[in-house]
């Protein structure tokens, strides 16, 4: 976008804006330091308005959420910031260093309150609580639609704030879903070798590389060397069987060594252990919440042996995904195989987990049994099931060779 970048030259506005871009108060140190010089680019680009930096990002960014960026107190994902710094005419690498400390400030602040909020939510020893205007005591306190209505109040208004959704990297499908939602469970399932643990670690990389978000990956399907293999080989983008195998020319080292850095520091994290539980996921989730507060889980795969213990397992994940408020992924095979020639819909999927999740995304590519198909390199993500809104089919890139699926206008 470089042809774009805003000049003192082109910031006149006549069309409508948004307020003045005030900001809020944030505390000494790092935030500070992000907030003082981005509006100091802001400042030096001429004071444009927000509708003039969005555009200047092709429209990826909203105005709305580009005056949140420079309102703060929350530090934006690095995905945005950089769109917003670029189409300004800022240096990138400079607000890279200034965004890294000022989300490590942020993780830490958000820790300490992390664990004063999980030590005074206990509820084994809380104290009687008065009965009052708002707490009315007794059997039905907090069960009245009265009791939760100012807290519905200030989460919408704060999601306009400060976007809470959780991205998945492809444009379709973060429109159809407006990114995952905390606190809910997404099913991702398909046939064998399709695709579905790649098109669950694409999520993980857009949330831990692309936005700086903490999250975790159980797996007894690879190994975290595996994991890191493929995790490279789709940011540097050289085929995983290249790297594998060691025969890498010069330029795939320096490929490599691009993405090394941002790779190395993205907070993602990898349990490969084979024999954990669900119920020890969970524990295990809760304890690092409490030191950083994680954004996704993926679990790959869930597979218990009965429908009552799939059951119990969905619920416990469930439960972990409210306890956590974040989204929880959870990558599986289908109930049964579609006919010959056809794509796979609600009747192949697990009864249970249609039941238990709020999104359910079928995984399909037509090359998997016709490799004289037109569509080959395309795979459908089949949105069979969707609590909140529409259904659809939204088409990607498949480049299996990579280990990634991409939006087929990046293709």
């Amino acid at each position: 976008m470089e042809e774009h970048r805003c000049t003192k030259q082109n910031t006149n506005e006549t069309e409508g804006d948004m307020p003045p871009l005030k900001r809020s108060d944030t505390p000494p140190g790092p935030v500070t330091e992000l907030f003082d010089r981005l509006h100091e680019l802001h400042l030096d680009a001429g004071e444009p308005s927000t509708r003039r930096i969005a555009k200047l990002t092709d429209g990826i960014v909203a105005f709305s959420t580009v005056y949140s960026i420079f309102r703060g107190p929350k530090v934006p994902g690095w995905g945005l910031l950089e769109l917003v710094v670029d189409a300004l005419g800022g240096n990138e690498d400079e607000f890279r260093r200034l965004w890294k400390a000022a989300i490590q400030a942020e993780r830490l602040a958000q820790s300490s309150e992390t664990r004063s909020v999980g030590d005074l939510g206990k509820l084994a020893g809380r104290p009687h609580e008065e009965p009052t205007e708002h707490n009315h005591g007794g059997i039905t306190s907090g069960l009245l639609l009265s009791d939760t209505f100012q807290l519905v109040l200030d989460t919408i208004e704060s999601m306009g704030e400060t976007p809470v959704v959780v991205p998945t990297g492809f444009v379709d499908l973060d429109r159809l879903l407006s990114g995952l939602q905390p606190g809910t469970i997404t099913a991702i399932t398909g046939e064998p070798t399709v695709g579905k643990l790649t098109l669950a670690m694409d999520l993980l990389r857009t949330v831990a590389i692309r936005h700086g978000m903490p999250c975790i990956l159980y797996t007894a399907n690879l190994t975290k060397v595996d994991a890191t293999y493929r995790i490279l080989s789709a940011e540097a983008r050289v085929p995983l069987h290249v790297i594998r195998s060691g025969q890498l020319s010069d330029d795939d080292w320096t490929k490599l060594a691009r993405r090394m850095g941002e790779v190395t520091e993205a907070p993602l994290m990898i349990d490969d252990a084979a024999l954990m539980t669900v119920e020890e996921m969970c524990d295990q989730a809760l304890a690092i919440h409490a030191e950083l507060p994680l954004r996704l889980v993926v679990v790959d795969t869930l597979l218990p042996p009965q429908r009552d213990e799939s059951r119990r397992a969905l619920a416990d994940l469930r439960a972990l995904a409210r306890r956590l408020n974040c989204p929880v992924v959870v990558v599986g095979p289908l109930d049964s195989l579609p006919a010959p020639g056809t794509a796979p819909g609600v009747a192949n999927v697990d009864p249970v987990v249609f039941e238990s999740a709020d999104v359910v995304i079928v995984l399909h590519r037509e090359e998997l049994h016709d490799v004289e198909t037109p569509r080959v390199g395309e795979a459908d993500l089949l949105v069979v099931k969707h609590r909140n809104g529409p259904r659809d089919t939204i088409t990607v890139a498949a480049q299996l060779h990579l280990c990634r699926f991409v939006d087929i206008a990046a293709y």
